[in-house]
């Protein structure tokens, strides 16, 4: 069985839907998950599909 190593960054903002360009067609990466209002924070999972 083959590991990879998993990087977790948060990364603050006021405006995520101006980064998502920056991550998802500069960095090819893609939305894997959105969440709103969790403990009064909304944020992206953002990442490889499919990868482990």
């Amino acid at each position: 069985m083959t590991t990879f190593p998993t990087v977790r960054v948060v990364r603050p903002t006021d405006d995520i839907e101006a980064l998502l360009p920056f991550y998802r067609e500069g960095l090819g990466l893609d939305v894997l998950y959105r969440f709103a209002d969790h403990d009064g924070f909304n944020g992206v999972m953002i990442g490889r599909a499919g990868a482990p």
